[in-house]
């Protein structure tokens, strides 16, 4: 009876497909993210639900509506429970989907704008646009974190089948590291992703990757992130043994309050092959260059542009340059 038991259990794992999760907001009540999501503001958009959730949590009106009156609402609220993940009637939001994946699952976000910050939360998943490799469909598929962030998350050990293809990732303004994606002790696959108008106070505007994450991160571009004023990486930021892979990218127009405006690197050892680092301020990577040599291959670095004070040539004008001009002070040889 064991040896039967055992058997129809095995057929039954083996058997087992992998199943594809459909996300649309376009029918979505006009509501769905204001009060589904966090919004930094007082209540939300649907009267019946913000008063349900405030009749047990007057923080969320009084306040602001956080991501625990956002949860709240999921619970308590009509406007939340939309969508069944079908192709035919397909969720309003990419969390919930992701909620509702079993490992080996695929998640199909059509084009949009989807106002949440999303945890893959350990899953081994796929999470994918409509078409990863047509740029307009990633320029229109867009995870905002209004405000929020990170926008999107792996800290829960995900490894290199838990993917994110084909998104643009933007909107995120947080105090912590890893405005626009945030790894930490993990090492997810993201390709053919924008990470563009994202700020992190700590590091990484664009992307974090701490802890000894090693994601494989390919065709993706980096533009106009910034803000980190503690360690720095305005594109990118590396620490605490981390190992990104990184080919075929561009860190464009990103920039920090200390170093790295491109990629910035802390006990970390990045491979970085054929990108692009152009227009990033105060200079394009920043790290031990003892760690980097040889980890660099065939990258395009655009010329730093020259500030007449810059005396030491580091990006910035300091008291460094001061005390170069006064050590040169007096009559020219």
């Amino acid at each position: 009876m064991k040896k039967l038991i055992y058997a129809v259990t095995v057929l039954a794992v083996s058997t087992a497909q992998a199943a594809t999760i459909f996300v649309d907001a376009a029918d979505c009540p006009p509501a769905f993210f204001d009060c589904c999501s966090a919004n930094d503001t007082p209540g939300c958009d649907d009267p019946a639900c913000e008063a349900v959730v405030c009749a047990i949590d007057p923080f969320c009106c009084d306040n602001e509506w956080d991501n625990f009156c956002a949860d709240e609402a999921a619970d308590l609220c009509a406007v939340c429970d939309v969508g069944s993940g079908t192709a035919k009637d397909p969720y309003c939001s990419i969390q919930t989907a992701i909620d509702n994946a079993v490992d080996t699952d695929e998640v199909v976000v059509a084009p949009g704008t989807y106002i949440e910050t999303i945890n893959f939360l350990g899953k081994a998943i796929t999470l994918r646009s409509t078409d990863p490799n047509d740029v307009g469909v990633v320029l229109n598929t867009i995870i905002n974190g209004a405000g929020s962030g990170p926008v999107v998350t792996c800290d829960s050990s995900e490894g290199a089948n838990t993917v994110l293809s084909g998104f643009t990732i933007t909107g995120a303004n947080i105090a912590g590291s890893g405005g626009g994606m945030f790894n930490s002790g993990s090492s997810p696959t993201v390709t053919n992703c924008t990470f563009s108008g994202n700020s992190a106070v700590v590091a990484g505007g664009g992307m974090a990757n701490v802890n000894g994450s090693s994601p494989t991160v390919t065709n993706c571009t980096f533009s106009g992130n910034s803000g980190p004023v503690s360690f720095g990486g305005g594109g990118m930021a590396n620490t605490g043994g981390s190992s990104p892979t990184v080919s075929n990218c561009t860190f464009s127009g990103n920039s920090s309050d200390v170093s790295g405006g491109g990629m910035f690197n802390d006990s970390s050892s990045p491979t970085v092959t054929d990108c692009t680092f152009c227009d990033n301020s105060p200079d394009h990577i920043a790290g031990d260059p003892v760690v980097l040599v040889g980890q660099i291959q065939m990258s395009t670095f655009c010329p730093i542009p020259v500030c007449p004070g810059d005396l030491d040539g580091d990006g910035m004008v300091s008291i460094n340059d001061f005390l170069a001009l006064l050590a040169a002070w007096g009559p020219c040889p």
